[in-house]
């Protein structure tokens, strides 16, 4: 079975007045099919062209892209609720599991015969009810587009009820932080012993050091509200690893001195290795702020940095060499929180300056590479898309 995660949030205010504490309705769309690849391409159709039509009659989304859902969902349970068949329950879960009021199921089965069933489910995360429920009869090569469309329609007509409303201008999208850090050595000559009688000691020795901190942002002033039209409140997470890794390793010949013979000189391995692991994750709710001035230049920033706790666990062995017999290697572990050796590679964030395009002003998109492979790379990539209300963009 094949199953794609198109991974939107669509929000909207109810019709009428909402009052403070009331939450606007979300939506995530999730699409399957299976059978064949007929199925495939039908339920790839249907969801674009129900994306499609919703974003255009319905401007006032807040959206997620697959790394952002990733991000915001521990990544086994997602993995486990998108391996299974969809049914009303696992919808419910994974609009429960993102924050979303609806989740719409976009599915495609091909049967024995070439025909293609396709159905659109909505389900109610609040009451784990479908809300709306739709299906068109087994197509054809022929009838395909047809029933797409209709079945479209139908449902388009079935959540206008709960879509259709009024919205203030704000900044929707994402923005995310990717800080990679890559370094590894190895080098090898004569050795020196911890034992005083040896020879011919050759070491060789290895380090690497990996480091990774990577910040999504989503937009999504519809649902957790905003400071006004430039400074949306925003849903961030930050992921934090960080391995080091070193091993010393002298290969040498030591001197036995049995009791009662001859002396002798025999191979053996002295080894020294350390390694050590460090991770933290954080998630939390702040503003972005975003500005355009009348020069045509744009700064994004957010309110401050999340900071993320991050815990280490350091492993060392060590084995030293003796004389007739090596004795056993001795092992200690050590555990503690946010090093300083791990400190120094936490560095995904950073502002955002850019120009506007004037024939697209509501759109800020881009992408920044900052440094080199001394001091780690930083890519930061932002698509933000100013909203107007109906009226004040668009006739």
């Amino acid at each position: 079975m094949r199953q794609l995660i198109f991974a939107l949030i669509l929000a909207s205010l109810y019709v009428g007045t909402v009052s403070a504490q009331t939450i606007p309705p979300s939506i995530f769309v999730y699409e399957s099919s299976q059978g064949g690849t007929k199925a495939d391409a039908a339920a790839s159709s249907l969801e674009s062209q129900l994306f499609d039509a919703l974003f255009h009659k319905y401007p006032y989304m807040d959206m997620l892209d697959k790394q952002g859902v990733e991000a915001m969902l521990n990544f086994e349970r997602m993995r486990a609720l998108l391996g299974a068949e969809p049914n009303d329950q696992l919808l419910t879960q994974l609009g429960g599991a993102i924050g979303a009021r609806y989740v719409i199921n976009v599915n495609a089965t091909q049967m024995p015969n070439g025909t293609v069933y396709m159905q659109i489910v909505v389900m109610d995360t609040t009451t784990g009810k479908a809300v709306a429920r739709r299906d068109a009869p087994p197509a054809t090569q022929e009838t395909i587009n047809s029933a797409i469309e209709q079945l479209k329609a139908q449902a388009l007509a079935d959540m206008a009820s709960f879509l259709a409303g009024k919205c203030d201008e704000h900044w929707s999208g994402s923005i995310s932080y990717i800080y990679k850090y890559v370094d590894s050595n190895s080098k090898s000559g004569p050795g020196i012993s911890s034992t005083g009688d040896y020879a011919n000691a050759q070491t060789k020795f290895e380090d690497s050091k990996t480091a990774s901190d990577e910040i999504y942002v989503t937009l999504k002033p519809m649902t957790l509200g905003s400071n006004g039209p430039t400074k949306p409140k925003a849903q961030v997470t930050r992921e934090f690893e960080y391995h080091h890794t070193s091993r010393m390793e002298t290969r040498m010949q030591i001197r036995c001195r049995p009791r009662g013979a001859n002396s002798y000189l025999r191979p053996t391995t002295e080894r020294r290795n350390e390694k050590m692991d460090e991770s933290g994750k954080a998630k939390g709710v702040l503003t972005a702020y975003i500005y355009i001035y009348e020069n045509g230049k744009y700064d994004i920033r957010l309110e401050h940095e999340l900071e993320v706790n991050t815990k280490w666990t350091l492993e060392n062995l060590e084995q030293r060499p003796g004389g007739c017999e090596d004795p056993s290697p001795t092992t200690a572990t050590s555990t503690g929180e946010n090093s300083v050796f791990a400190s120094g590679y936490k560095r995904a964030g950073n502002d955002i300056t850019g120009q506007v395009d004037p024939k697209n002003p509501d759109v800020l998109t881009g992408k920044l590479v900052i440094g080199n492979a001394d001091v780690g790379v930083q890519t930061i990539t932002w698509n933000l898309r100013r909203v107007r209300p109906k009226g004040r963009n668009e006739k």
